[in-house]
């Protein structure tokens, strides 16, 4: 059984095509179900974040990373670090288990109902848009 005061790693797939965003809306029966984030999932124990994000990927949308993923950022919500990894991957990405999937320009996903630190991943990198 998991310790409930451990961490829980998560890892979240940040691909641009065509300067716009892969976004994933949850599974309903999951929690936080209908909302919207990165694609992703929780790291194994002795995973790396690379072999996490890849294996997600491939589970998830039938994807495989083209070169190595770096992380971006890592935010945390209470026992949660989701670690925000940019990847480049090959292949069309496909529903596997998400309620739906969408490539959106950064403003498109604002406007959608999204899960809170992607929410606040998202917020970061309009704020380094606009200062930079």
């Amino acid at each position: 059984m998991r310790d409930p005061l451990a961490n829980l790693e998560v890892v979240a797939a940040v691909m641009r095509r065509h300067g716009r965003f892969l976004l994933a809306q949850r599974p309903a029966h999951k929690p936080k179900g209908g909302l919207w984030e990165f694609p992703g999932g929780k790291v194994e124990p002795a995973e790396s974040l690379e072999a996490a994000i890849a294996r997600e990927l491939c589970e998830e949308l039938s994807l495989q990373p083209a070169a190595r993923p770096r992380r971006l950022l890592t935010l945390s919500e209470g026992h949660l670090q989701l670690h925000f990894m940019a990847v480049r991957a090959t292949g069309t990405p496909d529903k596997r288990v998400h309620q739906a999937i969408a490539w959106c320009s950064l403003q498109q996903a604002r406007r959608l109902p999204l899960c809170p630190l992607d929410r606040q991943f998202l917020n970061t990198l309009l704020a380094r848009q606009l200062s930079g």
